[in-house]
Order: structure tokens, then C-alpha cells, then sequence
């Protein structure tokens, strides 16, 4: 396919009619030949355009398209070379508890980028007396946070897809990659964590390092972090209540020691989860190094 319809209206594989719809209408407003500075250019983008719409606005032409476009995705070759040699799960010990980890190779088939706009008002309201008064007006802010949607074919011909928010992770359609599968013996849980860009030689984080941790850590061990930080923050907090005299500087240490104390412990409720992210981080560098010793984790959500 020479032309993604997709690319051409800027939206992702999966978007609903309606956004595909209200995509073009904008984008038919903006090349109209009527109102672009070069009539011939935008006479082109119009054709590229009406085509996109005509194929994705009706649902039998999208649902072929949609085919066509994965079977014209780049194949893996017949025997591809391996990257790091593991047929079995990389096994690791982290707190007493034991863990592994799936390296499972394929390409990438998709990879959707985009951008949400967050909005979100804080302020606003006043007093008033009789009548007269002030108002303030609301502040408004907005942020805008990309996102990101891989799809990988394994090997065994399943497709996987890695939510990606915060930043983008710099893989293209074709490429051969390795979804990094982390599960726990101890809770039964699992995640995708990690993915390796085979061909670029380096491993990324899904997410952050942190996520990787926090789903895999149990309740129970979540449970006993926060008691822990309770305890501590909780004792700390009575020390210093104890040496702070007098209702003005007993005010300024709830008002001002407390918060400071609050975030200085905020450590302790992550504490397993990071255990758990570090050692997987270990383990991952080490499987890749032997075919690039140059790899290195990045983490791409800070």
C-alpha cells in the first residue's frame, strides 16, 4: 500500500466513524481549494482525502482495507536470528519471591501515535454581599499528553499490543522486536513490561519502571508497605510534635513539617515495587547484553 488511509486523515486504526467523520470535515475545510494560498496543492490533498473517506466511511470497504493493510505488513523471515538465545523464561529472585520473564519475538505491525489535550479548571466562585461583590473567573489549563499504540506479531502469530502514555517509544512498522512477558509464581500475575528493538540493539520500558513493579506486586505485600509507611511516618511525625512548643510553631509544623514529612516517606509505599522493577531491569539487561553489549534500560516516562 502506497498510501495509508489512516496517516491521510490522522487518526488511529481502531477510531470509531464518528472521528473519522469530523477528521475529514476538518481537514476538507482546511485544503479546500477555495481557501489554500496554492490551489494545485490543495486540490491533491482533497483527492487523497475524498479517497481515505470513501474507503473508511463505509464499513465493508474499511473492514477489506483493514485486511489488506495487515497482510501488506513486512513478514518475518523464515528463520529469523534470535536475540538473546532464551527458549525458556528468565527466572529471578526478588525479596524471597521468584519471578519470570517471556522474551517473545516478532515485528511490529502497527504503531499508533497520537495526542490527548487534558482541560481542567481550578478556582472560580467569590463573595458577594447584597448583591455586590467579586467574582473570579475559573483558571483553566490544558496539557497536552501523547500517547502511543504498538501492535507486534509473535512468532506464533499472535498479536500484542503496548499502551504507551507520556512518550513515545522510537520503533517503526517492520521492525523485529521482543515483548518482554513478566509474571509472578508467588500473586499469579503478569504484564508486558518491557520491549526490545532487536534491530536498534537497546530495551525500553512499557510505561515506567515503577508500572512494571506495581503489576506484579501483590495486595498483600502493598498492604504491609503502607503500614510500614504509616509506622514511620506516623512515629516521625509524634518525634517532632513532642520538641515543637507553642500553638504558632505547633501550626506552621502541621501546616509546613507535615506535608515535607508526608513526601519524605512517600518512598515506603513504593518500596516492593521498586525491588520488584529493579531486579527485572537486571535481568532483562543481562539477557540482552550478550548480542549487544551496548544496551542499556531507558526509561522513557520520567
Amino acid at each position: 500500500m502506497s498510501t495509508d488511509h489512516y496517516t491521510v486523515l490522522g487518526v488511529r486504526a481502531d477510531a470509531p466513524p464518528e472521528v473519522i467523520r469530523a477528521a475529514y470535515r476538518a481537514l476538507a475545510q482546511k485544503h479546500h481549494p477555495d481557501r489554500a494560498q496554492d490551489p494545485g496543492t490543495a486540490r491533491v490533498s482533497m483527492t487523497r482525502l475524498n479517497e481515505a473517506y470513501a474507503v473508511l466511511s463505509d464499513p465493508g470497504k474499511r473492514r477489506a482495507y483493514d485486511r489488506a493493510r495487515v497482510e501488506s505488513a513486512p513478514q518475518p523471515p523464515q528463520d529469523p536470528v534470535r536475540w538473546n538465545g532464551n527458549t525458556a523464561p528468565v527466572s529471578i529472585e526478588v525479596g524471597g519471591y521468584r519471578y519470570g520473564l517471556n522474551f517473545m519475538a516478532g515485528f511490529v505491525i502497527s504503531n499508533d501515535v497520537w495526542s490527548d489535550t487534558h482541560v481542567s479548571s481550578r478556582g472560580g466562585g467569590g463573595y458577594t454581599l447584597m448583591g455586590y461583590g467579586y467574582y473570579s473567573r475559573p483558571k483553566v489549563t490544558s496539557e497536552v499528553i501523547p500517547r502511543q499504540r504498538i501492535g507486534v506479531r509473535t512468532r506464533g502469530g499472535r498479536d500484542v499490543f503496548l499502551e504507551q502514555s507520556g512518550s513515545h517509544l522510537p520503533v517503526a512498522c517492520g521492525q523485529h522486536v521482543e515483548v518482554v512477558r513478566a509474571f509472578s509464581h508467588h500473586t499469579r500475575r503478569e504484564a508486558n513490561v518491557a520491549l526490545v528493538n532487536r534491530d536498534g540493539g537497546q530495551w525500553f520500558w512499557v510505561g515506567s519502571s515503577l508500572d512494571a513493579g506495581q503489576a506484579l506486586c501483590g495486595p498483600a505485600a502493598a498492604f504491609w508497605d503502607f503500614v510500614i509507611f504509616l509506622a514511620v511516618a506516623g512515629g516521625l511525625g509524634v518525634l517532632g510534635w513532642h520538641f515543637v512548643h507553642g500553638w504558632f510553631h505547633r501550626a506552621l509544623y502541621v501546616l509546613i513539617g507535615g506535608p515535607l514529612l508526608v513526601g519524605s516517606c512517600s518512598f515506603l509505599l513504593w518500596r516492593t515495587a521498586s525491588k520488584i522493577s529493579d531486579g527485572i531491569g537486571r535481568a532483562i539487561t543481562v539477557a540482552v547484553q550478550p548480542s549487544a553489549p551496548t544496551a542499556m534500560p531507558l526509561d522513557l516516562a520520567h
